[in-house]
């Protein structure tokens, strides 16, 4: 008996990797009947990361009669305290690579959870807007390799995972059903085309007129006809763009109470242009269709420019007063006690280049504040393989404990190549000195030693080194360690290999929001701080275009913004700051999980987002100055963040956000920074050997 049910299914996987290799579609269950196999010859089983010997299981799966499926799988689950959720192993190691797509249905009460598929690497998707009706979702193969180096001959198995980061809810339960493998240029498209909406056809209720629109609040106007009463129409969204590339939220309308729908949009903080606008019929299954732009012209009489070139230089005064007389080293924060910051005189160096240029101070006072911290560096900060702690007190000792910061140290590095770069053009010993010490800086980084060797993370960088040659922690998953990484990479001295770009990409997860899809960090900051150095604007490599990645996430980051808050028109920007419960690393979505929004907003978010979205940026700042005035306005600037529903305005500041104040805008202006940190030759060949390539 033994024996004839090893042959019958040994025939089974014979039969079914036959029928496989000529098919359009592989089903991998549809759950008609509750086998333990699947139809690859695999396992079906629940999975949990963890101890098994829990009171409450962390997830249960069961198959079920469904009115509108027949049967699906029912996952009930409790992840409070861990990971857990379904897998189906996959006997045939060979059926991935004969299609180019998984397939499900879902339904459930949670809208967000996780797909992984593991193989050599877990690659994995999150699966979001998850409701109570049945909806088919469908997951490219080359969604997954945009970030993970997608190897479909080594997949064994595919997981839906529910943990308490990834989903929306701790405790719930998802329906699923038919798991496929499919062709997409042979599946049949289910949604029908969606109709367009009209165009914008009235403007404060007179049709629309090329005549210039004086700054006020426009209220806009479009018809729709169709399918207003079918339960997949969500309603109508409000578009503008001032370039047809980039659209950004105006407002939107969903009371289909009839089939006109309109919005509001506060057009007196954007300075005088040519602008689109359209609207766009929403579905529920992220449908959109979109109806044709119409142009206008907006007239404003702020002087916009004035107005950013006084920001700059107020905030610039940041690193003249919160500087030590003696070291030269640069305040954490405006507090009195402040500790002096390795980032904060990164920085410094690179600011005061752009007051040099600017003519905010001489040359000269310029050159010997960055010569000033380059010495006190190299001769008294101490060191570990040439990277510096994050903080030092007067006394130069590192807090809280000796270590070498890795993305500090990056900060202090960038800084000293743009300082080594502007203060070329003279011989005097002040700038000769500057130029020797910023080179001595620079070269004095043992990259190679901060590497962790792990098997598993072979080339990625440690975040912080310890005295005693311990390592801690890794930089891993998109943030602002990119410059860590770019410097290591390029170093003429210590370079890592080009393999770790790629150790450290693998790490990255994308999500949407809405209609875009960017690499996942909540907070701006992440996605700003590696511009203030990289010009990477009409570059990319095979993982990702960061330029148009951060203007769609600041872009998400100001609609979730002025949804969630609710505020003055244009006021927006969640990052990460000082507010009235301490540091938090406020932010938007995605992924949604990881939100944290109090009602927080930071100027600098929308400030050092200007050469990403520069006439968004400008209406931000311009109705922050309108609303609150000097409520928000003191000696350097705009203060370091507010919230209104606790009435929280701290004249308070923090070096790293004033200071991408400073350099962002000066990149906006002038390209100052990007021109000087983009100088290097290696650099540039170190950006081609990882792949980066300019778009025609």
């Amino acid at each position: 008996m033994k024996k004839r049910y090893i042959l019958f299914f040994f025939l089974f996987l014979c039969a079914t990797a036959f029928a496989a290799s000529g098919q359009k579609v592989f089903v991998i269950d549809d759950f008609a009947k509750k086998y333990a196999y699947n139809f690859t010859g695999g396992i079906n089983r629940d999975f949990f990361n963890g101890t098994l010997y829990t009171t409450t299981p962390w997830c249960i799966s069961k198959v079920v009669t469904d009115k509108k499926r027949a049967t699906a799988l029912k996952l009930e689950y409790d992840v409070a305290t861990g990971e857990a959720g379904y897998e189906a192993q996959i006997r045939d190691k060979t059926l991935f690579q004969r299609f180019d797509a998984i397939a499900f249905y879902v339904r459930g009460d949670t809208d967000t959870f996780k797909i992984e598929i593991h193989g050599k690497d877990v690659h994995e998707y999150l699966v979001d807007e998850v409701d109570e009706v049945w909806k088919k979702v469908v997951i490219p193969f080359d969604t997954f390799s945009k970030y993970l180096l997608f190897s479909p001959q080594s997949i064994y198995t595919v997981r839906f995972v529910f943990e308490s980061e990834s989903v929306s809810k701790q405790q719930g339960t998802v329906y699923i059903d038919d798991i496929k493998l499919i062709l997409l240029s042979t599946e049949r498209i289910e949604s029908r085309k969606l109709n367009p909406p009209s165009k914008i056809v009235a403007i404060n209720s007179k049709p629309v007129s090329m005549n210039p629109y004086k700054a006020s609040l426009l209220s806009l106007r479009a018809r729709y006809n169709h399918d207003i009463r079918k339960h997949t129409f969500r309603g109508i969204r409000f578009e503008a763009s001032y370039n047809r590339k980039y659209w950004f939220f105006v407002g939107e309308d969903f009371t289909k109470k009839g089939n006109i729908f309109s919005a509001v949009w506060d057009a007196q903080s954007f300075e005088k242009g040519t602008y689109w606008l359209r609207a766009v019929a929403i579905y529920k299954d992220k449908g959109r269709s979109e109806g044709n732009a119409v142009r206008i012209k907006i007239e404003n009489d702020f002087n916009f420019d004035d107005f950013i070139d006084q920001l700059e230089r107020k905030s610039f005064r940041y690193f003249l007063y919160e500087k030590d007389s003696t070291t030269g080293l640069i305040k954490e924060d405006s507090a009195p006690q402040a500790y002096f910051s390795t980032k904060a005189c990164g920085l410094a160096l690179a600011a005061f280049c752009v007051g040099a240029e600017r003519s905010f101070i001489s040359r000269t006072e310029a050159s010997r504040s960055v010569l000033s911290i380059l010495d006190t560096f190299i001769n008294r900060i101490p060191d570990y393989h040439g990277f510096y702690p994050e903080y030092v007190d007067k006394n130069f000792t590192p807090l809280p404990e000796e270590s070498g910061d890795i993305i500090a140290t990056s900060y202090l590095i960038a800084g000293a190549r743009v300082a080594f770069n502007y203060f070329q053009s003279r011989n005097d010993n002040i700038e000769k000195a500057v130029r020797w010490e910023a080179q001595k800086l620079m070269n004095s980084v043992q990259w190679k030693y901060a590497l962790v060797q792990e098997e598993e993370h072979v080339g990625l960088l440690a975040e912080k080194i310890y005295k005693d040659k311990t390592k801690k922690g890794i930089l891993a998953g998109y943030q602002d360690g990119m410059i860590a990484y770019i410097l290591a990479l390029s170093s003429s001295v210590s370079p890592v290999s080009p393999l770790s770009w790629d150790a450290w990409a693998k790490t990255y997860s994308f999500s949407s929001y809405e209609e875009y899809t960017v690499l996942m960090y909540p907070s701006l900051f992440a996605h700003q701080m590696p511009h203030v150095w990289l010009n990477l604007k009409g570059m990319k490599d095979t993982y990702a275009d960061y330029f148009d990645n951060t203007i769609k996430a600041t872009l998400i980051n100001r609609e979730f913004s002025l949804k969630e808050n609710a505020y003055a028109k244009e006021i927006w920007g969640l990052t990460a700051c000082v507010g009235p419960h301490g540091y938090r690393e406020y932010g938007a979505p995605p992924p949604k999980s990881n939100v944290l929004n109090d009602g927080t907003i930071c100027p600098s978010a929308s400030a050092s987002s200007i050469v990403f979205t520069p006439t968004l940026s400008k209406a931000a700042l311009y109705a922050l100055y309108k609303t609150y005035g000097y409520k928000l306005l003191g000696k350097y600037g705009f203060y370091e963040s507010f919230n209104p529903k606790e009435k929280y305005f701290k004249e308070f500041y923090t070096a790293v956000n004033v200071g991408a104040i400073v350099l962002q805008t000066e990149n906006y202006r002038s390209g100052l920074i990007w021109e000087l940190f983009m100088k290097d030759s290696r650099l540039k060949s170190t950006l081609r050997r990882i792949g980066f390539k300019e778009e025609l």
